[in-house]
């Protein structure tokens, strides 16, 4: 992509299948043919797992069931102020924003009257039988742009994107989701710190029973799936830039006396001026029915997270299955989602009924065990001043540990947990054996007690 300049592939080929010196011979005791590896093995493994991984989500993202959507995510370069009249010292100063896109797509049937209205949604199929037929259902596009003053791009702000902005959206707007029955089929890149990593495993399998939200995890292959995420969120950020290009600071002179410093003003100006240049009816069925903006505050990101054991071999995995059990999932090498089981996200019916198990690799449950809880630890005399204020604070799923007397045992310790909309705290004998130990024959003081 970068070479300006033709030549043969031939010369690349040969360079790919050079020995390397620096690897270890493949032992002929150990399996092996007694020659070094070459980096054509490895290219060879990767860009069959990108053809596959390219091929099975064209399918997906116009194969699943109605009540079922299909998500692509990624995050897109961060965006950034510059600092105007600034001082000196701080001549070159920038602060940043994330841009993350989620790109959804839904049956048109399934979006609620509150999005689009009855009449328009019964235009788009007729638009899209005359346009697109053939294909199996009336599926279109809806692009996600979150934007965040916190640009920390880890697994739990992933969580927080979806947890927090996407599912409340899809319990609002698409039908299913809000009586459980809605079951989310994602597409993410492969960058390990982002979303292929156990806290991310954990929490998928933890999404059915604390938000009533079935999720199918895809990692895709490793910067192969930009799709459509990179570039719209890559249009947004430069709309906000060709703003503050523009800035003139003498006054309002053609417009340009419009700065952008902020990220709810990216927020306001993505939402007011970010429109689609040519309408879904323009394009015959093909591209974004619309744009959504997102702001999360700063702050707002739960990185409290339980601490999860690592899963060996969790490189060569690339489907996560939520089966209902936190903690459980269902894994494999490589999605199918052509079987009827693999469509509708039923672990049981994919790991006994899935025809594709030879070339997707066999499917197995797994246990992803969290080996400690978060822990912020407090100290000195204003100690119980921020425990009181870090209780408050206490999101669901979240671990207190609350000392109650010198006396009585070294702490409580539960799990922060939703209750008639009302956030509690729960404390039970299991969670105390497994996180601060039980009671000493030698113990004689009272179990203590845990008021509101």
């Amino acid at each position: 992509d970068f070479r300006n300049i033709r030549t043969d592939i031939h010369g690349i080929v040969a360079e790919l299948q050079r020995v390397l010196d620096h690897k270890a011979v493949n032992s002929v005791k150990d399996g092996g043919n007694g020659k070094r590896p070459t980096v054509w093995t490895d290219f060879l493994e990767h860009h069959d797992l990108m053809k596959y991984m390219e091929d099975n989500k064209a399918h997906i993202r116009r194969h699943f069931p109605r009540g079922h959507v299909h998500v692509i995510e990624d995050y897109s370069e961060n965006g950034e102020f510059i600092v105007r009249r600034e001082h000196q010292s701080r001549y070159y100063q920038t602060h940043a924003y994330t841009l993350f896109g989620m790109v959804v797509e839904c049956h048109v049937e399934d979006i609620k009257d509150c999005l689009v209205p009855k009449a328009e949604r019964e235009k788009l199929i007729a638009m899209l039988d005359r346009e697109r037929p053939g294909e199996p259902g009336h599926i279109v596009t809806l692009m996600h742009i979150v934007v965040s003053e916190d640009t920390v791009h880890d697994p739990a702000a992933v969580m927080h994107f979806n947890s927090e902005v996407l599912f409340p959206w899809l319990k609002a707007n698409i039908k299913g989701f809000a009586e459980g029955s809605g079951v989310v089929h994602y597409t993410t890149d492969g960058a390990p710190t982002q979303f292929a990593n156990k806290d991310i495993y954990y929490w998928i399998t933890r999404c059915k029973a604390r938000y009533n939200i079935l999720a199918d995890w895809v990692i895709g292959c490793a910067a192969h799936n930009k799709d459509v995420s990179d570039g719209e969120c890559g249009h947004a950020k430069n709309s906000v830039n060709a703003v503050n290009l523009e800035y003139d600071h003498t006054g309002d002179t053609d417009g340009r006396g419009k700065q952008i410093q902020t990220v709810p003003e990216v927020k306001t100006h993505l939402e007011e001026n970010f429109k689609l240049l040519r309408t879904l009816y323009q394009k015959k069925g093909r591209g974004i029915l619309m744009r959504i903006v997102h702001h999360v505050p700063l702050k707002a990101i739960n990185r409290r997270i339980p601490t999860v054991k690592s899963m060996d071999g969790s490189k060569k995995l690339h489907q996560v299955l939520d089966m209902g059990t936190p903690g459980t999932g269902m894994v494999r090498p490589r999605p199918c989602h052509k079987c009827d089981g693999c469509k509708l996200g039923d672990a049981e019916k994919i790991m006994a009924d899935c025809n594709f198990k030879v070339l997707c690799g066999m499917p197995f449950t797994f246990t992803f065990n969290a080996t400690a809880p978060a822990v912020v630890r407090l100290a000195g005399s204003d100690a119980e001043a921020k425990g009181r204020e870090l209780a408050g604070e206490a999101k669901v799923g979240d671990f207190l540990a609350v000392e109650v007397t010198k006396k009585a045992l070294p702490f409580l310790i539960g799990e922060v947990v939703l209750t008639d909309d009302v956030v509690q705290f729960e404390w039970n004998e299991d969670a105390k054996a497994k996180w601060a130990g039980s009671n000493n024959d030698m113990d004689t003081t009272s179990e203590p007690t845990l008021n509101a």
